[in-house]
């Protein structure tokens, strides 16, 4: 459905879909259903439609359910013009139908370099054949080379004979297979950064990330302003890791720090670009096969660290009927626009100047203090809902006493947040991100987590009896037919 609102028993806000269309995957987990299979086994994309609450609709109730899906629909027949990916047969045939005009196709198979042919297509079908070569054949002469499909564009490049010696074994590695780039990385690799045409490509990619190699004393040198850095990078403990799997590279040269590495990298003109100089050590004591997987692993941790979490929109298609979507009120509310009415109102204080690292204090300035944190891209609105509501009305809220007696700090956007919901077993994963507030914040003594999985209570201090507690009050107003021995 592509209008927002409550539906269903869902939240106060429902689900919102770009265009009322989503991955399921991204919506909820469901293993061994039928989309599986037809995945694996054929070429077929397998739909569901959603369309409401009543599993026997009556006649009068169609003309709603068109007024409710059909841009959803008409979206959905528009997608139908891109395509999904199709596998090919056991004898290399494929078929795919396209629209007439201009495409490009790309053809990929494990061990083999991919191939993107433009193609031109009328009324009629045509033929188009593909001759993939092994990975070794292509990799050793071009200047350039992709990998990966993803949204969050990154660069590599050599600053060395050596180090092009690593980014072409990276290269082979991804396309063999024997190492695996994060789906969500689209990789521009580029062995020698000494070439004019390379620079210019560089500069078209419009990398978020430049990842520079070298061989030298095993280090990380950052040639990117403070605030293009990623907040969970820390280069302390990334040298730390390098060390270990590289040894220190004693007696080494540090070519990253050269005025004329530095340069090169300026002369990219990426300014809003995270770049990182890694040094792989000068000896042979490491294989080149270890130091491309090291910086293979590098690359995916920085894709995992880069924030791309912005709160934008909500609604995609405007209604005909504007009750059906947020109205300006409500959407200042509920994201970041509504802190600057708060703090003027002097109800929050912004504690951090950082923009992807934002904390923000209401309440007495007393302990006990309490960090409430969005974990997942779904539950941003909510904390920011929950901050406008209890500047404004906090005794209709219910929290007069918690905004008098105590401090509460929020964190409504987390760097690179989540975008799917979770189950959540353990907090470990959230570890880095809590320490780098208690860094700024150390009076904290409690922490709420706000995600969309299952509704459970996770706890550290077990001797608090802090979870059994929680969850009484939790049972008392929302279960209270349960018994508690």
């Amino acid at each position: 459905m592509w209008k927002t609102g409550r539906r269903c028993g869902l939240s106060e806000d429902g689900d919102v879909f770009f265009n009322g269309i989503t991955n399921g995957a991204a919506w909820y987990h469901l293993a061994g259903g039928m989309q599986d299979w037809q995945y694996l086994h054929t070429n077929a994309f397998e739909i569901t439609i959603e369309m409401g609450c009543i599993k026997f609709p009556s006649n009068n109730m169609l003309q709603k359910f068109w007024a409710e899906h059909q841009f959803a629909l008409l979206s959905y027949l528009e997608m139908a013009h891109k395509g999904k990916t199709v596998i090919t047969t056991s004898n290399g045939e494929y078929w795919r139908i396209l629209p007439p005009g201009s495409h490009e196709l790309t053809v990929e198979a494990v061990g083999l370099e991919s191939e993107t042919h433009s193609v031109t297509i009328g009324h009629d079908a045509q033929r188009h054949d593909f001759n993939l070569t092994s990975c070794e054949q292509k990799g050793e002469i071009r200047a350039l080379i992709s990998r990966g499909k993803g949204k969050t564009r990154m660069t590599v490049v050599g600053i060395s004979t050596n180090a092009s010696e690593v980014i072409r074994k990276l290269a082979h590695h991804l396309c063999s297979g024997d190492f695996k780039l994060d789906s969500n990385i689209r990789l521009l690799m580029a062995p020698q950064l000494n070439i004019s045409e390379v620079v210019e490509s560089i500069k078209k990619f419009n990398p978020v990330v430049v990842l520079a190699v070298s061989e030298g004393f095993v280090e990380t040198v950052i040639f990117s302003p403070q605030q293009y850095q990623p907040q969970l990078f820390n280069k302390t403990m990334v040298d730390e890791s390098l060390s270990k799997v590289l040894g220190i590279g004693a007696g080494c040269e540090r070519p990253l720090r050269d005025s004329k590495v530095a340069l090169a990298m300026d002369e990219l003109k990426l300014r809003a670009a995270f770049e990182l100089g890694i040094s792989l050590g000068c000896d042979n004591s490491v294989d080149l096969s270890k130091k491309a997987a090291t910086v293979g692993t590098m690359i995916n941790m920085l894709g995992q660290t880069i924030k791309m979490d912005s709160v934008q929109e909500f609604s995609v298609i405007p209604s005909s009927n504007p009750s059906d979507h947020f109205t300006p009120d409500q959407m200042i509310m509920v994201t970041s626009a509504s802190i600057p009415l708060l703090e003027e109102e002097n109800c929050l204080i912004r504690i951090t100047a950082d923009p992807f690292f934002n904390l923000y204090r209401m309440g007495s300035g007393d302990p006990p203090y309490t960090l409430v944190v969005a974990i997942e891209k779904r539950t941003e609105t909510l904390v920011y809902e929950m901050m406008s509501k209890w500047c404004e009305s906090p005794s209709v809220e219910g929290v007069e006493k918690i905004i008098s007696d105590s401090t509460v700090i929020f964190m409504p956007e987390i760097p690179s947040t989540q975008l799917a919901c979770h189950d959540y077993d353990t907090i470990a994963p959230f570890q880095a991100l809590l320490n780098e507030v208690l860094n700024t914040v150390p009076q904290i003594d409690y922490v709420v987590m706000f995600g969309t999985g299952g509704m459970k209570v996770r706890y550290i201090n077990a001797r608090a009896n802090v979870s059994e507690r929680l969850a009484k009050n939790i049972s008392n107003t929302s279960h209270s037919n349960v018994d508690w021995d």
